[in-house]
């Protein structure tokens, strides 16, 4: 009986957000990222244009820009240009060119998230016309049996482990040097069809379900980002915060390699660290911080007095947090200031609308803080 009063009342909420906030209805939303742009699309980005392929936004800086920072990655102090991870990314699609012989082929990585490998993995794959899948290799073994029966990949991306699961295995530390030239892919024809990747959800309400996401929304979402952001080539510098196997890590990566920034990967240790990781931001000079939950209101408690960076990239649901714990209204105009962006799914994006303007009016724009 509870179950058809609550499937009551969740068809009755749905005919009101029907009704309320119609399809067809112009977006005016003044915190809009994708209609923002108008006759300016590209403008930031023009090595970019006709780009139909993830694979491309990343090979076309890399080409533009060879000798600018890709990935840094602080824990370990290592730094890699375009050139060199775009030539390491090749030496993996080289390597894969024996398993992945036709489209939607799942290639499965199972290595921590700690070095630039898992990088070039990524990389390599999608030059190899394969479909990405990041393993999470703490969780439960029943959870992992399931995505890779599910899954099917043709083999599994580690690093120093010569054996998974007695599926077909390929350790990156033991590819040599020099590989033979590959065969770029001839099945991929169409990125609205093709997969770049192949998510799975956490499994919270049972087994984990994959997603499957095609190549031509991420380069949409890229060139979005691109035309927002306006970054500058060689200069700005988005977080690596979420995990590889987490959607929202396109974002944090593209958004940065689609104008030719850099990537700086944090670990676990890291984004948990809370005001430790200030210095570190600001060593590595973070310019786009994707600010997960767990770090929203632990970063620091005196944003006015501790520089952060220029864009706070949040959810709509945790900005509300950042206005209680970081947004004093008495703050003077002047400084140094951060721009707070706000992503919500597009499903829920008229719905939250009054809520947005309401709540995050006087934060969008301006975040005043002092100079340092």
């Amino acid at each position: 009986m509870v179950f058809f009063i609550m499937t009551f009342v969740a068809w009755r909420r749905y005919l009101w957000a029907a009704q309320e906030f119609p399809d067809d209805e112009a977006d005016t939303c003044e915190f809009s990222l994708t209609e923002s742009v108008g006759p300016q699309h590209l403008v930031n980005v023009p090595h970019q244009e006709g780009a139909r392929w993830l694979t491309d936004i990343f090979s076309r800086s890399a080409e533009k820009f060879p000798d600018h920072t890709a990935l840094q990655i602080p824990h370990t102090g290592e730094s890699l240009t375009f050139a060199e991870l775009d030539g390491r990314a090749e030496t993996v699609a080289a390597a894969l060119s024996s398993f992945v012989t036709g489209p939607d082929q799942v290639v499965a990585v199972a290595m921590s998230q700690d070095n630039w490998q898992i990088v070039a993995a990524h990389l390599g794959i999608l030059k190899a016309g394969g479909t990405l899948m990041f393993l999470d290799t703490s969780l439960p073994e029943a959870l992992i049996t399931h995505m890779l029966n599910d899954a099917q990949p043709v083999v599994i991306l580690t690093r120093g482990q010569g054996s998974f699961r007695d599926l077909p295995v390929l350790d990156l530390l033991e590819l040599p040097d020099q590989l033979p030239a590959r065969v770029p892919p001839t099945w991929l024809d169409d990125p609205t069809e093709r997969l770049a990747t192949l998510f799975y959800t956490s499994g919270t309400t049972g087994m984990p379900k994959g997603v499957e996401c095609h190549h031509a929304g991420y380069v949409n979402l890229a060139l979005s980002y691109a035309d927002y952001l306006g970054l500058v080539a060689g200069m700005d510098a988005t977080s690596l915060t979420s995990s590889l196997g987490y959607d929202g890590s396109i974002s944090e990566m593209y958004s940065a390699w689609v104008s030719g920034c850099a990537v700086v990967m944090l670990t676990k240790d890291e984004v948990r660290s809370g005001p430790d990781l200030v210095p570190v931001l600001r060593e590595s000079e973070v310019t786009v911080l994707f600010c997960p939950p767990v770090l929203l209101t632990t970063l620091t408690s005196s944003p006015e007095l501790d520089y952060l960076t220029r864009y706070v990239v949040t959810s709509y649901q945790r900005a509300r947090l950042f206005r209680q714990h970081w947004w004093n209204p008495g703050h003077e105009a002047g400084g140094r200031s951060s721009t707070l962006m706000v992503q919500q799914r597009p499903a829920r994006t008229r719905a939250a609308r009054a809520c947005i303007r309401e709540n995050l009016s006087l934060l969008v724009r301006h975040w005043p803080m002092s100079h340092t």
